[in-house]
């Protein structure tokens, strides 16, 4: 349900048709970067720039990468 409320709310945006493969194209790039830049956050305790752990980042980052992941790959299948 949320892949498809995800696409729906990516297609209003964005005006493109009801496709998946063109909402891809065009949010897709956006949210590889998002993805990548969310490294950082792991990346921050492991450098030593701030004093908190790597193991609840590390979580969190691993977690959202899953999913964003296992939407793309619902995307393709149906």
């Amino acid at each position: 349900m949320s892949s498809y409320l995800c696409c729906d709310n990516a297609e209003t945006m964005t005006g493109c048709s009801d496709t998946y493969t063109e909402i891809y194209a065009t949010v897709g790039p956006a949210v590889m970067i998002c993805q990548l830049l969310a490294l950082l956050e792991v990346m921050h305790p492991l450098l030593g720039w701030v004093r908190t752990g790597v193991a609840m980042p590390f979580m969190q980052v691993s977690i959202n990468i899953m999913k964003s992941v296992n939407h793309l790959f619902l995307l393709f299948v149906q």
